[in-house]
């Protein structure tokens, strides 16, 4: 062993960790003197350093009659100074389906069908060639679709038996308080222990901060000259508070913010 060469852990301690803040092209360089003076002729070495991706995709469809089908929209974000682009797409659908990973054909429409309706966390991870990596996770809500041209007992549906389904979120970070089942609040109660309906509170007070929706199924209305929709309802709502029926056509998904919701009818008057 030549003395002034370093050995075992001296050599690791020579260990030194850089963080480029920039994607480019760079080519550092090491020049090693020893303790006498000598210095060794300067070792290059050209690396490529990649950004991180930026991850983001889109998606459409709204029930679990449908293939919801998401496009990836996410951008590589290197430099043009070197040579990057998609390596591997990674979808994870949180229905316990698995998805081979996506090699080829980034930005092609991806078809997925959801079995059951339900709230799903889809995460997307990017990685490029490079080596980095970035990942999204955006919530996908399903809602079952009900054919009224088919299905005759829809028009009869109650609670009683089934939540068919229905899905709630809460808007601007309040907290839902719906629930689907016997109705045992202060203010909503049913005497009947075998009567169900969905309803905010469902065991507890008036949340005053609330802001909410209840997600009905998809209606299929396409094959019928006048379709009709009725229920019954009871709200006790505070100062300044409001309800309202809404509709949607579009494809998005419900929670979709670009959703377009329409309100059915007007403040005090019928809709026919």
């Amino acid at each position: 062993n030549n003395p002034n060469e370093i050995q075992g852990d001296a050599a690791a301690a020579q260990i030194v960790l850089h963080k480029f803040i920039e994607s480019a092209a760079y080519s550092p360089s090491l020049t090693v003197t020893s303790e006498f003076g000598c210095a060794s002729q300067q070792f290059n070495l050209p690396i490529a350093v990649g950004g991180i991706p930026d991850v983001d995709f889109t998606l459409t469809g709204v029930s679990a009659a449908d293939p919801i089908t998401f496009t990836n929209n996410s951008s590589v974000n290197s430099s043009t100074t070197v040579t990057d682009d998609f390596a591997q797409l990674v979808w994870n659908f949180d229905d316990g389906t698995t998805v081979p990973p996506v090699t080829s054909g980034f930005t092609n429409p991806l078809p997925h069908s959801y079995i059951s309706p339900g709230k799903y966390d889809v995460n997307l991870t990017v990685t490029n060639v490079l080596g980095c990596r970035n990942t999204l996770t955006k919530l996908v809500v399903i809602v079952p679709q009900v054919n009224l041209d088919t299905d005759d007992n829809a028009y009869e549906a109650t609670f009683n038996n089934n939540d068919w389904g229905y899905q709630f979120l809460a808007e601007d970070n309040s907290t839902s308080s719906w629930g689907w089942g016997n109705p045992q609040g202060p203010v909503i109660k049913l005497q009947d222990p075998s009567n169900n309906a969905w309803t905010t509170g469902l065991t507890s007070a008036f949340n005053a901060p609330e802001r909410s929706a209840l997600y009905s199924a998809c209606f299929n209305i396409a094959d019928l000259d006048r379709p009709i929709m009725t229920f019954s309802s009871f709200t006790h709502l505070g100062t300044g508070d409001g309800v309202v029926v809404e509709y949607s056509t579009d494809n998005l998904n419900v929670a979709d913010e670009d959703k377009v919701w329409i309100t059915l009818g007007s403040i005090n008057q019928g809709l026919s």
